[in-house]
């Protein structure tokens, strides 16, 4: 089977309108086009292989003729055949001479249709096959810019095939009454609806990615998704047998509002405080409560400026109402974690490690084996945090020396709520030190950015200084400007951080000394 054009040529009416839309696509933007900028020209559609044309056609027989002297009377009136066809009068662009061919057009779509349903009413597939021809037949008379009329002739074409449905024999009333039915959404009035309109239902869309509180951190993830095209279409698609294109609906204005709320709803189940943090997924929870706090504002002042009986924006009232339940979950969980991130924490709970070893002193016996200088010393400590953290946190998987590569891991940590987290223990009497940098980057991956060194300070003097030297040597890749002290609250201790480069990103390695014995006064 030949495929059939699927549209006849653009011409636009408005260059202006094309110019911008063009500039737009160029730009990367989503671009529209008005129905009034425009006129599609029709175009021919040949008919059926096999095709039973009377010879001569329309000067075959008296009716035909008659009916083809009726057109051309019809078409002479006109524009001024109606009063949308009468606005033509007014423009510069209209020539009835382009129109001439209308009467022919008229005919020959007439008996070609005729002969399709001859041909296809008792096949298997014999509605898709009329159906499908009918409306390439419908689209090739084209389409006058909107506020112009129907397009020409094409009223007279449904009419005339309508009108001589019944002369086919064995055409029983059930196919004759759905091939009747094939020509209802054909384009042949303006309607005052705006309920299909294009830019309409863009507008409604951007308005919806204006409003939703994307800014909140956890929503982010799916701005992109519903930014990369806007869904003014309907599936699934049919495709024409005769052009081989896929058509498409286009939704409603109440559809594309239905979409949005149903979209506003998937997006607040599915990413929400609750299951985020289950998923250790939420983890600063004064960063979310503050963007909620905000967005929340957003949305009370955004539903001050509909009228009192607006329901365009029904999703308003949901994300109000999910805000408000969001803000209260977040508020609350911050106060029963505290106000830290989940990593802050983490390093609390290290330093709450040390805090709690310092004050047994020898007792512990990891302490008293540094000071006896007894073997594993860094093992014996390294066991202790193990044990430490594995307390504090049931529910991580926290293994002491993991195979990585040529090396091991001193440490590793896995917790729901965190990330891997990778601990260096290395003793200041160890000669190994001036690698330590490298080593625990070497055991990050190119989605971890943070590792951590716990220096055993088994002297009573105060290394930091020394240290600090120590990781800013050339061999450490330090990134310059990227020592930072950081405190604990209500807390007398100063923990650190620093940035080195050994692959392709940097990586961040916090820096924790642990005293084994008090520091002496100078």
């Amino acid at each position: 089977m030949r495929k059939f054009s699927g549209h006849g040529p653009i011409v636009f009416i408005n260059p202006d309108a094309a110019l911008k839309a063009a500039e737009e696509v160029n730009a990367g933007k989503i671009a529209s086009i008005s129905a009034e900028d425009f006129e599609i020209k029709a175009f021919d559609v040949p008919s059926l292989e096999n095709a039973e044309i009377p010879e001569k056609f329309p000067d075959c027989c008296e009716g035909h003729k008659s009916l083809y002297a009726s057109l051309q009377e019809e078409f002479s009136r006109f524009p001024d055949c109606c009063s949308a066809h009468r606005k033509l009068f007014k423009v510069n662009w209209f020539d009835k001479t382009e129109y001439l061919y209308i009467p022919t057009k008229v005919m020959l779509s007439y008996i070609f249709t005729i002969d399709c349903i001859k041909q296809n009413m008792n096949a298997t597939n014999w509605a898709k096959r009329i159906k499908d021809y009918i409306d390439v037949m419908i689209k090739s008379f084209g389409q006058l810019p909107s506020g112009f009329g129907p397009p020409v002739g094409l009223s007279q074409y449904a009419s005339i095939v309508k009108n001589n449905l019944a002369s086919i024999d064995d055409l029983n009333a059930e196919k004759h009454a759905a091939i009747v039915d094939m020509f209802s959404n054909q384009p042949n009035k303006k309607t005052d609806t705006n309920e299909h309109d294009l830019e309409l239902l863009v507008q409604i869309y951007k308005e919806w990615l204006r409003v939703f509180p994307f800014d909140i951190p956890y929503l982010k993830a799916a701005k992109q998704h519903f930014e990369s095209s806007i869904p003014v279409f309907k599936g699934p698609g049919e495709t024409n047998m005769y052009t081989g294109i896929t058509a498409m609906g286009m939704k409603s204005k109440k559809e594309m509002l239905d979409f949005v709320k149903e979209a506003t709803l998937t997006i607040i189940t599915t990413l929400n405080a609750a299951d985020l943090f289950e998923k250790g997924l939420l983890t600063d929870t004064a960063a979310a409560e503050l963007k909620l706090l905000t967005a929340n504002r957003k949305i009370e002042i955004e539903q001050l400026k509909l009228p009192a009986n607006a329901g365009a924006n029904n999703y308003l009232k949901i994300l109000k109402e999910w805000l408000t339940g969001e803000k209260k979950f977040v508020s609350q969980l911050r106060l029963k974690v505290g106000g830290a991130t989940y990593d802050e924490q983490f390093r609390q709970c290290l330093i709450d490690a040390v805090s709690h070893f310092q004050r047994n002193s020898i007792n512990e016996p990891c302490i008293a084996n540094v000071l006896n200088k007894g073997s594993g010393r860094e093992t014996m400590v390294r066991y202790a945090f193990k044990n430490f953290l594995s307390a504090r946190f049931p529910d991580a998987t926290v293994v002491a020396e993991e195979e990585m590569g040529n090396g091991y891991m001193d440490l590793t940590f896995y917790q729901p709520l965190l990330s891997r987290k990778v601990i260096e223990f290395k003793g200041w009497w160890n000669y190994d030190k001036k690698d330590i940098a490298f080593q625990v980057s070497k055991y990050l991956t190119d989605f971890e950015h943070e590792g951590y060194i716990l220096m055993i300070n088994h002297t009573n003097k105060n290394i930091t200084s020394l240290y600090k030297a120590l990781l800013m040597k050339d061999n450490m890749n330090y990134l310059t400007e990227s020592w930072i002290e950081h405190s604990i609250p209500n807390r007398n201790f100063l923990y650190f951080s620093s940035s080195h480069q050994f692959g392709v990103s940097p990586k961040k390695i916090y820096h924790i000394i642990f005293n084994i014995q008090p520091i002496a006064k100078v």
